[in-house]
């Protein structure tokens, strides 16, 4: 009995631990995947496999040596084993499912209740947006204001729009003013001489350039000034002119010893703007005021002659290249022809002031008056 009793013995511990050992660890590790129906499928035949495989070799070992009695006994207990095995592993099964779908259903109420919670939100979002359009909060207005009114158009400068081209040339009548006229200068300490313009100052002067022409018309403002046109643009002009006098040493008219030529060539360029007015229609002619800067580059060049009997050494003889400001204002009307021609009769006075030849033999140099009127007949062309 008791070598029967230690066969039964180790045949029990021998089954029921290498079941235990393959059938929980395989049973965890593949049910706790996706696919479980596989997974139960394929436990379930290793499983089987194993055990019988093992039992059969027992049982045949323990029946040879023994009596067929307990042959049935082992096969009938490891029979009644395995039935309760599989029973395990239906019941572990059917609680896996009934995990998932529990857990389902809950993230399906959950999301429900939140969509609902999120709609009440909304709605009662939405009923307050109603309610305070219908009764806003009074807010507080800071005593300076932050915008800035807007300027109204009167006040603003009148935009400027491209017109035309126009490209004009002309001659006139230059005059300046007291050039040399009772202009004095010191020889030297003891002596200084007296000029008189006996005639001169006069003479031919060219003009040409270009410019842009801008309609502002439309513009309020400028209809209230009767305002038409304006027109910029860059002028050059060429004045030529000699002055003649006689030299009064130490201011006295007996001592009229020496004659003189003052020769001016200046080249004046001018940035010229032009505001044209409404047309006249009595003289068919646009008036317009001129308004310039600029520079003028002048050569000036002084020759004494010496009366009879007076050293013709003494006379002086003095040139140089002089550069000044020259300012521009003037009027006049234009008569605008067929085909784009235009014709202009205007008046321009230049400003540019003094300037003195000096000499090493000089205490002071000679002067002479750079300022300038002129009288000017001008023909153009517009062109877009």
């Amino acid at each position: 009995m008791t070598w029967r009793q230690n066969g039964l013995r180790s045949y029990r511990n021998i089954a029921t631990s290498q079941h235990r050992n393959i059938a929980t660890s395989q049973h965890r590790n593949i049910a706790t995947s996706q696919h479980r129906n596989i997974a139960t499928s394929q436990h379930r035949n290793i499983a089987t496999s194993q055990h019988r495989n093992i039992a059969i070799a027992i049982a045949t070992s323990i029946a040879i040596g023994f009596s067929p009695s307990l042959f049935a006994f082992s096969f009938s207990n490891l029979f009644s084993k395995n039935k309760t095995i599989q029973l395990a592993q239906a019941s572990t099964d059917q609680t896996a499912v009934q995990k998932t779908q529990n857990t389902q259903n809950s993230v399906t109420t959950v999301t429900h209740h939140h969509s609902l919670k999120h709609k009440k939100k909304k709605c009662t979002r939405h009923k307050k947006h109603k309610k305070h359009k219908k009764h806003p909060k009074k807010h507080y207005h800071h005593p300076y204001p932050t915008k800035v009114a807007p300027i109204p158009e009167t006040a603003l400068i009148p935009i400027l729009q491209p017109h035309k081209w126009s490209v004009f040339g002309g001659l006139g009548w230059s005059d300046y003013l007291n050039g040399t006229s009772n202009k004095t200068f010191a020889v030297n300490n003891l002596e200084t001489d007296q000029l008189t313009q006996d005639s001169g100052g006069s003479s031919v002067g060219y003009t040409a350039g270009f410019a842009r022409n801008y309609d502002v018309s439309a513009k309020a403002r400028c209809q209230k000034l009767k305002l038409q046109l304006i027109s910029i643009g860059a002028t050059l002009r060429y004045d030529p002119s000699t002055l003649n006098g006689q030299v009064y040493q130490y201011q006295d008219p007996t001592f009229n010893n020496y004659t003189y030529k003052y020769q001016i060539r200046p080249i004046s360029e001018l940035f010229e703007t032009d505001l044209f007015f409404k047309k006249i229609n009595k003289i068919h002619a646009s008036p317009f005021i001129i308004a310039g800067v600029g520079m003028t580059q002048a050569s000036l060049t002084y020759q004494e002659t010496a009366q009879a009997g007076i050293p013709a050494s003494s006379a002086k003889n003095l040139s140089a290249w002089k550069v000044t400001e020259d300012l521009a204002i003037g009027a006049g009307l234009q008569f605008n022809l067929k085909k784009n021609y235009f014709m202009r009769a205007q008046y321009l006075y230049q400003y540019r002031g003094n300037a003195r030849l000096n000499s090493a033999t000089l205490l002071q140099g000679v002067p002479i008056n750079l300022n300038e009127q002129s009288v000017d007949v001008i023909a153009g062309y517009q062109f877009k």
